[in-house]
């Protein structure tokens, strides 16, 4: 049961395969489904032959009853294209059963009939087939078995033709296969096999060709009569040289064989031959020997014969392209060796040159920062030129308006002094040059210069000093400094020495000190205060 599931799912799938590669590519899709059969554990017939034991089964279990004899005859047919020993051993059976009183009178000459079929098939007893054949009185037998006779006929002479070193009785031979062909188709004119093959020996390919194209089947099949149609197709094709067809005609029959299970076929020994022909060396081993496998696994020594024919072209046809193959590969080898040298020592080079371009990318990029480095420097630099020249631009500008400033004042007591002194009041001139109400007057107003030309060069001043003190102590905003912010503000312009500054504000050193001490006490950070702010008004510590 399990065989017979597993052939009819098998069939199924090559049927779908041989629809879908009708037309462009089948040849090719066909041969590549052929591969798949002929490369696998040899499923089909494993199924094929659980089907042929069902039937031997089913004989052993109609023993002594009237239905033996036709269950022996089926599991015979069963085993024919698979096991010969096997499909003997239920033909004699059969025939056993045939002489046993009571049998059909007919049944011991269809026994004989399918044991001289055997003999024929196994190819070593064609004398026994003879002799059995001879004997048989076509009197005695019923139409459909007189057919299978002269069939059996077309198969003794033709094989015997064929074998025959004597062209005298090869041609005596091939007159009985054909007088024994026209009995068969008197009886059957439907069979197109023996019909194309009797139109092929006496060179009417057209016709047969016609004939046999006219029994295709609509769509490719995998049935025993569609294989034979195929067959014999492809044999028109040989004759009519055209190699192309026959290899796919070929191919078709070989596909219905192996999916059926037969071991004993013709179909894949003659296509391997075309295969070779057309240079297809590997298929062309692979399917012969496959062939040989079969042939000696069904024991039927006429095909092991006739592989004994094929295999030594084939074979070494075989060995020269495996031998060219090898040299081909060692060439390939050795061109692949060399190809691999040269990538390694191009690659070696240009992960060389690589490195070399890295480093020469790595020299530039730090030139390149050196550069920007250089070009922001000189970029503070411009503007700090820039700013110095603003700042002199204020000063000069601040000094000589202050020098105005006193020139005018100078003129200004110069003309009071004489007006006083025109009067001829002598103390009053001496008092007026005695008392400090002008100096005083003149400091103050030189502090507020200051206070404002300071501010105008440097408007962040009390903004950075702020930055340096606790929040608590920061200054507000003024146009007028007291003489803390005054002491800073000489710091800021780089006079660092108390007595330098002491002169400047009229005071003394102590004072200086002092005023600095309390700065420091109110800064963030006390004993780094004085450096912070001198690296703020862009000068160095003070010493």
């Amino acid at each position: 049961m399990i065989g017979k599931i597993f052939q009819a799912v098998l069939t199924a799938i090559l049927l779908t395969i041989l629809q879908s590669c009708a037309g462009t590519g089948q040849e090719d899709t066909s041969l590549a489904t052929l591969d798949e059969l002929v490369a696998q554990d040899r499923n089909a017939s494993k199924a094929a032959i659980a089907t042929a034991d069902s039937a031997a089964r089913a004989a052993a279990t109609l023993a002594g009853t009237p239905g033996e004899f036709d269950a022996q005859l089926d599991a015979a047919e069963a085993f024919s294209d698979i096991d010969l020993h096997k499909a003997l051993e239920h033909t004699l059976s059969a025939l056993r059963v045939s002489r046993a009183p009571g049998a059909s009178p007919d049944s011991y000459t269809r026994a004989r009939l399918r044991l001289a079929s055997l003999y024929n098939s196994q190819g070593y007893m064609t004398k026994e087939s003879c002799e059995i054949f001879e004997s048989l009185d076509t009197a005695l037998m019923d139409t459909p078995t007189r057919e299978q006779y002269y069939v059996l006929g077309v198969q003794l002479y033709n094989s015997l033709a064929r074998r025959s070193i004597d062209s005298n009785l090869s041609a005596r031979y091939r007159r009985l296969a054909s007088a024994y062909r026209d009995s068969v188709l008197a009886i059957s004119p439907d069979r197109v096999a023996i019909a194309a093959n009797r139109y092929l020996t006496s060179g009417h390919s057209d016709s047969a060709l016609y004939l046999l194209r006219a029994r295709l089947p609509d769509s490719p099949s995998l049935s025993p009569e569609a294989a034979s149609v195929y067959y014999h197709l492809a044999q028109v094709y040989i004759t009519r040289n055209e190699r192309d067809s026959a290899i796919r005609y070929l191919t078709l029959s070989a596909l219905s064989d192996l999916s059926r299970g037969s071991r004993n076929y013709r179909s894949l020994p003659r296509l391997a031959l075309l295969l070779l022909e057309r240079g297809d060396v590997d298929r062309a081993y692979r399917y012969i020997h496959r062939s040989s496998d079969d042939a000696a696994a069904s024991h039927a020594s006429k095909r092991q014969i006739e592989m004994a024919e094929y295999l030594p072209s084939i074979d070494a046809a075989y060995a020269d392209a495996r031998r060219r193959h090898n040299l081909l590969v060692a060439g390939a080898s050795l061109l692949a060796a060399v190809v691999a040298a040269v990538v390694i020592i191009a690659f070696i080079l240009l992960r060389r040159k690589n490195r070399q371009l890295r480093e020469g990318a790595e020299a530039l990029s730090r030139s390149h920062e050196q550069l920007r480095a250089a070009y922001v420097s000189m970029e503070s630099l411009n503007r700090r030129i820039a700013e110095e020249s603003r700042v002199k631009e204020q000063y000069i500008t601040s000094f000589m308006e202050l020098c105005l400033s006193y020139l005018k004042k100078m003129e200004s007591f110069r003309a009071e002094l004489a007006k006083i002194a025109a009067q001829g009041d002598l103390k009053a001139v001496t008092k007026a040059i005695n008392s400090s109400r002008y100096v005083n007057r003149e400091i103050a107003e030189f502090y507020d210069n200051f206070d404002r030309a300071f501010l105008s060069l440097y408007p962040g001043f009390i903004g950075s000093l702020n930055s340096l003190l606790r929040p608590e102590e920061h200054y507000a905003a003024t146009l007028s400094f007291s003489t803390e912010l005054r002491i800073y503000a000489l710091i800021w312009l780089g006079i660092n020495e108390s007595g330098e500054i002491a002169r400047f504000l009229r005071c003394s050193e102590s004072t200086v000190y002092n005023y600095r001490t309390q700065m420091r006490n109110r800064a963030m950070e006390r004993d780094s205060f004085e450096g912070q702010f001198s690296a703020l008004s862009g000068h160095d510590k003070p010493a």
